[in-house]
């Protein structure tokens, strides 16, 4: 697959994902894929890694249970052989505090047969642990 088809591949993932089509963006994925978040799971239900496609499902589940998305907007596409790295600006909130959150991060995507056979997450944590969990960032300052 050439650098514009992985780019194509994973444009039309984020397109999936923002009309809310998880089904056509798990079918983007291989069925082994590894999906992996900074955030810690104890604090943020959709942080830490899964694995395949059940584990992806279960990802954007919990996540759609716990933040709201006012803003998801991937700005940039760096493609290298099998890696698209995209930059991404995304804001929301928290659904059961309400504490807002933003922050860029980069999505590592590694493309594998025409398909997302893994993707890593890499962001400043502290914002979106501090929607979910105001008092345990207070603690730390």
């Amino acid at each position: 697959m050439s650098t514009d088809a992985n780019t194509a591949l994973i444009q039309d993932a984020y397109a999936d994902f923002q009309k809310g089509d998880i089904a056509s963006l798990l079918d983007r994925l291989t069925d082994d894929v590894v999906w992996t978040t900074p955030y810690p799971p104890e604090i943020v239900p959709h942080g830490g890694s899964r694995t395949g496609k059940d584990g992806v499902q279960l990802f954007f589940e919990q996540l759609a249970r716990g933040y709201e998305i006012t803003k998801f907007d991937p700005r940039e596409f760096i493609s290298s052989g099998d890696y698209v790295v995209a930059l991404v600006t995304i804001a929301g909130h928290a659904r059961e505090t309400g504490v807002a959150a933003a922050e860029d991060t980069a999505h590592v995507f590694r493309i594998r047969n025409g398909k997302v056979s893994e993707f890593r997450e890499y962001a400043d944590a502290r914002s979106i642990v501090a929607a979910y969990a105001p008092q345990a960032v207070e603690a730390r300052a």
